[in-house]
């Protein structure tokens, strides 16, 4: 510094000594204090934003597990090939309380709430008194899988074997039910049998289907997710009778069915600051997210749901029907929270179901443009009603990621 501060003439040896306390002065004092505040803020910038993206490919993750694949169908090689399909499941939500109740929620195949089953605190699922409660309840809800959360620790491992053995007795039960036993009198099997059509009211109970087999597994699932289900408000508003146990265990089994609807069923709540996905801060994504920018994370987490919806599709009937399949609209390109809610009011208002992708437009569910940037995201799945209406046939790559100018307009994929 000194030769392109000091004057080229030769000046006198006290002058440059106060010229060199004045660079000092200022170099110390001024510009390395600014070059380290001006470096350390690049580095925190940097090294946020390397965290941010972190925690966003941690829920990425999250979000593309897809559903639980009970062990019948582990077998398969791709589940793309062979679907899990829509499954009924049972969830169990294990305090780590002791004192509080267990609870034991089996939802239907599109996730609503069926029935349940209470243990009260202090109780053992396989003592005399509950113990043939529970077999019963799972022979109702012959469930495809019984997952149970993981918030009760080593509880909830002790809980994973004793409800193996009660789910290996009631699957031996039931495929043996139209077995009479060698010591069994003929009046003890016609009640069993009267007991198991009393059971099952829905003419799932079939004495001549010897084909009709149940098989089931335990296992233990992650529950921060239906942790926050239960203790929000959405779930005091959709359950506002139940208790928060009960809902924390539906949420378990809607987890298993769906981890990305219950994700952005979470996301679609605003906090009291008018901010959405604020319950997405409470799970537990990424170590360093204590530390991060909320702003930031909550921006991340709301790109990577839309990539993740945008790469999964939507079921739209479904998320139209149901309030926690609802917020996956939200993510759909071309949507977000008020058109998602106004697609949704249309659809109900035109009979709650859409038979085809061509219905969107041609019954002004959706304008022009909309249409033009969502459809690719949109897909119509058959189902139970589709058979009730006139329009019934449904196009199957309506249930694809394909845009219908691809195969409508183009007839690009037909001749394919």
């Amino acid at each position: 510094l000194g030769r392109f501060y000091f004057p080229i003439d030769v000046d006198s040896e006290q002058w440059n000594d106060e010229r060199k306390k004045v660079l000092h002065h200022a170099l110390v004092n001024f510009l390395l204090p600014q070059f380290e505040a001006e470096t350390r803020r690049e580095l925190r910038e940097a090294a946020t934003k390397v965290g941010v993206h972190a925690a966003g490919e941690s829920l990425n993750k999250i979000a593309m597990e897809g559903p639980y694949r009970p062990h019948a169908l582990m077998h398969t090689e791709n589940r793309f090939l062979h679907p899990t399909g829509d499954l009924r499941m049972v969830g169990i939500c294990c305090p780590s309380d002791t004192r509080e109740g267990m609870y034991f929620a089996s939802v239907t195949e599109q996730g609503e709430l069926e029935d349940h089953l209470a243990i009260p605190g202090g109780s053992r699922v396989d003592g005399e008194k509950y113990r043939e409660r529970v077999i019963k309840f799972l022979m109702q809800a012959r469930p495809a899988a019984v997952l149970i959360g993981t918030s009760g620790g080593f509880d909830s491992r002790l809980l994973s074997r004793k409800m193996n053995d009660l789910v290996n007795e009631a699957v031996q039960r039931w495929q043996n039910r139209g077995i009479q036993g060698e010591d069994e009198e003929d009046e003890d099997f016609e009640a069993r049998q009267a007991e198991l059509r009393q059971m099952m009211p829905r003419s799932s109970y079939h004495d001549d289907d010897e084909d009709l087999q149940w098989t089931c597994n335990v296992d233990l699932v992650d529950d921060s997710i239906p942790q926050l289900f239960g203790r929000s408000v959405r779930g005091k508003k959709e359950f506002p009778e139940h208790a928060t146990n009960l809902r924390i265990a539906t949420s378990i089994a809607r987890y298993g069915k769906n981890p990305l609807g219950e994700l952005t069923y979470a996301w679609s709540v605003a906090s009291d600051t008018g901010n959405f996905g604020a319950e997405l801060l409470y799970i537990n994504v990424h170590p360093m997210q204590q530390l991060l920018p909320s702003f930031m994370l909550l921006r991340e987490y709301e790109r990577v749901l839309c990539e993740v919806v945008s790469d999964v599709g939507v079921d739209v009937n479904a998320a139209c029907k149901y309030t926690h399949l609802h917020g996956q609209l939200t993510f759909v390109s071309g949507l977000g929270p008020r058109k998602a809610a106004s697609l949704k009011q249309s659809v109900m208002q035109v009979g709650g179901i859409i038979a085809s992708r061509r219905s969107l437009l041609e019954k002004r569910l959706m304008g022009p443009v909309v249409y033009n940037n969502a459809v690719a995201f949109l897909r119509i799945r058959e189902s139970e009603q589709l058979f009730d209406i006139a329009e019934s046939h449904v196009h199957p790559l309506d249930d694809t990621r394909l845009h219908p100018d691809v195969y409508h307009r183009n007839t690009w994929a037909i001749k394919i």
